[in-house]
């Protein structure tokens, strides 16, 4: 049905406390009526970044999760085997997920009209690839392979400290790049 399954893999990544999502299904065995009024209240939470007064959440203020997924929350009535099944699919470890595959899931899901509105197109990693490599990852690498060989030389003529320094001095301007998703959607770029 829809998004509903989309809680399952912000509790893999840890964006609401472990196990939550998973125990809050659970505890909803035979009262499937109430299914969609407490996911529309979970996500209302997530989309303020507020409490969701559910003992299985802790009481944690959840994190605000940006981007209007869940602006306007709907849920949709479920069955017990439907319930079921998002049961057993939130068992499933879902960090390892490339996450444009649910980028492409909620534009596809959008009418176009609304997606156009949004803006809400996600790059395929492929394309992100042939923008990220040649502009940041390939000078980087370049840059490496000089204060490698640098720090080489250095440490051949038994300069060893200038050698720490050479790298030391290039792993700082590492620290320091700041790298910018254009669209902050799956993170691709990042």
């Amino acid at each position: 049905p829809g998004c509903q399954n989309v809680s399952s893999g912000h509790e893999d990544v840890e964006l609401i406390p472990k196990g939550s999502f998973s125990e809050m299904l659970k505890s909803l065995r035979g009262k499937v009526h109430i299914v969609p009024s407490m996911l529309q209240s979970l996500w209302t939470a997530m989309d303020k970044g507020e409490f969701f007064p559910a003992m299985w959440f802790r009481e944690k203020k959840l994190l605000h999760f940006n981007g209007g997924l869940f602006r306007e929350p709907k849920a949709l009535a479920i069955t017990d085997d439907q319930l079921e099944l998002l049961i057993e699919s939130a068992k499933a470890d879902w960090r390892d997920v490339e996450p444009a595959i649910f980028g492409t899931l909620l534009e596809r899901a959008l009418e176009p009209t609304e997606r156009h509105k949004l803006g809400a197109h996600y790059t395929p990693r492929a394309y992100v690839e042939r923008l990220v490599l040649p502009t940041v990852i390939e000078p980087l690498r370049a840059d490496w392979e000089s204060v490698q060989a640098a720090a080489a030389q250095l440490a051949n003529e038994d300069k060893e400290k200038q050698a720490r320094t050479e790298i030391e001095t290039f792993h700082r301007r590492l620290c320091d790049i700041r790298v910018l998703d254009p669209a902050c959607g799956t993170g691709n770029y990042l």
